[in-house]
């Protein structure tokens, strides 16, 4: 998924330079984004009660202190996946929000986050963590940088002033 949207976001921002911006892409890449978001999240198979562990980075320690040979290496899986789910997303939102291309996505992943968390707690279809909002907020920031160097690397081969306005960095 982190590469079908990437692509696509790479021909917006490239016919954007072109000044045929499609005006369905980003709306598309949304709804896209919040299908396999809502399939991955919320399509789980229940608890019999919530759970929480809301001690901070639990998980990083663990797989840390127990390495990746040991039965911990489903953690680094856990983290790794988590980060990659918000990596469209921070992709996407760093397109849609021209001027703050890293406040807004941030602002939003942890909106996100923290929400998803609270829906899992009570629908009891995940594990509440603090280690899973960081590492949605690390996924969402690094798909905001992902596009805003590829941003930067597709306006830099022209010298032309003006290409990318004040107003669109970070």
């Amino acid at each position: 998924m982190v590469c079908i949207v990437y692509i696509s976001l790479l021909i917006y921002i490239i016919l954007e330079r072109k000044g045929k911006k499609p005006a369905w892409q980003l709306p598309a890449m949304l709804l896209l984004y919040a299908v396999v978001y809502g399939y991955v999240v919320f399509y789980r198979v229940r608890y019999n009660r919530p759970f929480a562990i809301l001690v901070p980075f639990w998980s990083y320690y663990r797989v840390i202190r127990m390495g990746l040979c040991s039965p911990a290496w489903w953690l680094a899986r856990e983290i790794i996946q988590n980060i990659l789910l918000y990596i469209p997303l921070g992709m996407v939102l760093a397109c849609a929000f021209r001027k703050r291309r890293l406040l807004y996505p941030l602002l939003t992943s942890i909106l996100l986050s923290f929400l998803t968390e609270i829906i899992q707690y009570y629908t009891r279809t995940g594990i509440a963590e603090f280690d899973d909002i960081f590492n949605n907020i690390l996924g969402c920031l690094a798909g905001s940088l992902i596009i805003l160097a590829t941003w930067k690397r597709i306006y830099r081969k022209e010298k032309i002033p003006g290409n990318i306005p004040e107003e669109e960095t970070i």
